[in-house]
């Protein structure tokens, strides 16, 4: 074991998990929660190296949350970062949290919009964190360890990074940490070890 994070997860089991800012996190995950979806999103194909087949790519990225700035701030204004209501999760012109978004009803900088523009899907599966107080300022050191699964990260994951790096509004109330992209082989059968297939590939 070289390190370890530790984090947690907010939620009432079957529910969308929230973040610390109080919105749901994760909504876009039903989109292709399906076998043939998987496949599309997160699993590995054949254009990939034999021992990766069948895992996937892991993106990592540590990120602090301004959480008293963010408390400083109006719901209409929160709700408008995102592009979605804080207590239903629903997307702006739509009522519920699974509708289908209308991009035409969203702010320019909001983090959906941006999310859609990309045309790209990943699977998330964030957690929080709390670090204790920052000595210097005597805010809280917590926030968000994203953590997304997909394919192909050049054509899924860094191209919608690059967009929401340069246009996203939640990145007022953000500090990025630190990031990592790991390759993860499939899983095990009986009798197998982990890394076998890249040991006696």
């Amino acid at each position: 074991m070289k390190w370890m994070q530790e984090g947690f997860i907010s939620a009432t089991p079957g529910k969308t998990p929230r973040n610390l800012f109080g919105f749901k996190d994760g909504t876009a995950n039903g989109l292709h929660d399906s076998a043939s979806g998987y496949d599309d999103v997160v699993w590995a194909g054949k254009d990939e190296p034999a021992w990766l087949q069948g895992g996937s790519y892991m993106a990592y990225r540590k990120i602090r949350m301004l959480l008293e700035m963010w408390d400083r701030t109006s719901l209409t204004d929160q709700e408008a970062t995102f592009g979605r209501f804080k207590e239903s999760g629903a997307a702006f012109g739509a009522k519920g949290e699974f509708d289908t978004v209308d991009s035409s009803k969203l702010p320019d900088t909001s983090h959906v919009l941006l999310a859609k523009e990309s045309k790209q899907s990943i699977h998330r599966r964030a957690y929080s964190y709390t670090d204790g107080v920052d000595p210097r300022t005597g805010n809280v050191d917590a926030g968000l360890l994203f953590i997304s699964y997909q394919k192909n990260p050049e054509e899924q994951f860094i191209p919608m990074l690059r967009l929401m790096q340069n246009k996203d509004k939640l990145n007022e109330y953000t500090m990025h940490v630190a990031s990592a992209l790991f390759a993860c082989p499939r899983g095990l059968r009986e009798g197998q070890y982990i890394g076998q297939n890249i040991l006696e590939g």
